[in-house]
C-alpha cells in the first residue's frame, strides 16, 4: 500500500475530530473517484459523503466538484448536492462565508437551475437552499 494511503489510514486513530471527520471525507472521495474512473460517473453517495464531512473540509471540495459538473448530474445528485450544502450553511463556521458562495457564479448557475426543477424534492431543496444563502 502506498505511504499517503497508510497515513491517512493512521490518521483514523487521531482523537481530534476534525482529523479524523477529514480522514473519512477523503476516503470516501478516493472511492468514489475511482467508481467514476470505473464507470465514467458520479454517484449520489459520494455527495452524501461529502455532506457528513466537517464543514470547513466538505464544502470547498463540494463547490469545486459542483462548479464544473454540475450540468452532468441527475436529479438525485443534485439533490444530495444541496442538502449536503444546506447542511454546511446550517453550521456557524460556514455562515460567514455566504457572501463568498454568492459570489460563485456557476454555483449560483447551479441552485437557480434546480428552483426551476418539475422534481419537486428537487426544487423545494434547492429554494431552501437560495433562502439561506440570501438571509
Amino acid at each position: 500500500m502506498k505511504k499517503e494511503k497508510m497515513e491517512l489510514l493512521s490518521s483514523l486513530n487521531s482523537n481530534n475530530s476534525e482529523i479524523k471527520s477529514y480522514t473519512i471525507t477523503e476516503i470516501a472521495m478516493l472511492l468514489e473517484r475511482n467508481s467514476y474512473l470505473l464507470k465514467g460517473k458520479f454517484s449520489a453517495s459520494m455527495f452524501w459523503a461529502i455532506g457528513k464531512a466537517y464543514p470547513t473540509i466538505g464544502l470547498p471540495g463540494l463547490i469545486k466538484v459542483t462548479k464544473s459538473n454540475w450540468k452532468m448530474f441527475s436529479d438525485e445528485i443534485s439533490y444530495q448536492t444541496l442538502i449536503a450544502l444546506e447542511n454546511f450553511l446550517d453550521n456557524d463556521e460556514v455562515k460567514n462565508t455566504k457572501e463568498n458562495l454568492l459570489l460563485n457564479d456557476e454555483l449560483m448557475s447551479f441552485i437557480r437551475s434546480k428552483c426551476k426543477s418539475t422534481n419537486t424534492r428537487l426544487s423545494e431543496c434547492s429554494n431552501r437552499v437560495l433562502s439561506k444563502l440570501t438571509l
